[in-house]
């Protein structure tokens, strides 16, 4: 049976000590040893494996995992057969894969959640950011609140990849968050001058960060091991993506 998300603040530390992981072929182990996306892109694809093991049934799972599979063996034998950085283009298949899996553990929060949902829960895709990808979430919490992540990354420099989490008592057309996850630390701040803004009209979500924010450290990558000096920035628009839906 499909099992709820862990409370906010929770999901990364757990996660980040237990990865759910899985033998690389040895080609894969030298990448993931000597090439920093690769590394980085993997580990985070991880992750998103253990949040898809939680949420559903083996059955349901093992199709998925599947279906990453054949994408991922297929974009390193397109890459060798053009000559191309197949280290890179499996780096940025494991990129594909984690906003696949990461909207249906959304969709299926939204489906065993308690209760009628906000609509304006759900999965969010990053929009209007040419070289740049990610993703919005904003889901129930066991408390009667909500936990939100963004996560953005460059797709040529899939490396860059960064994640923050955040609390909110409360969600609508215009909203702060009201606790903020520190990496470094591991705990959540509510201090005022580092929650976001998020407005969200027709579909669209747009993420606000402040300066204190930004230079606070609060964005996560590499499980947890470091915290950006310079953070990969976290605002833009990010539109609503319906459960059986795909694309921007």
């Amino acid at each position: 049976m499909p099992k709820a998300i862990p409370s906010l603040f929770l999901v990364l530390s757990t996660l980040c000590l237990c990865p759910f992981a899985f033998a690389l072929p040895a080609q894969h182990e030298a990448w993931h040893q000597e090439n920093d996306a690769y590394r980085t892109m993997y580990d985070r694809y991880d992750i998103e494996l253990q949040r898809l093991n939680d949420a559903f049934d083996e059955g349901e799972y093992d199709k998925v995992d599947k279906e990453n599979n054949t994408v991922i063996e297929k974009s390193v034998k397109d890459a060798e057969a053009a000559g191309k950085n197949a280290a890179l283009a499996c780096a940025q298949a494991y990129a594909e894969r984690i906003l696949v899996m990461e909207q249906l553990v959304s969709c299926r929060n939204l489906e065993i959640v308690a209760g009628e949902t906000n609509p304006l829960e759900g999965f969010y895709r990053l929009s209007g950011r040419p070289g740049h990808d990610g993703y919005l979430t904003i889901s129930r919490t066991g408390n009667g609140g909500y936990w939100l992540e963004i996560a953005v990354w460059e797709t040529d420099k899939p490396q860059s990849f960064g994640w923050s989490q955040f609390q909110a008592a409360k969600i609508g057309d215009n909203f702060s968050t009201t606790a903020v996850f520190q990496p470094q630390t591991a705990e959540e701040s509510g201090a005022r001058d580092i929650q976001p803004h998020l407005a969200i009209k027709d579909g669209v979500a747009e993420v606000t960060t402040p300066e204190a924010f930004k230079k606070g450290g609060y964005v996560y990558f590499d499980r947890g091991e470091k915290s950006l000096l310079k953070n990969i920035r976290l605002d833009g628009n990010y539109r609503y993506v319906p459960c059986g839906k795909a694309g921007r």
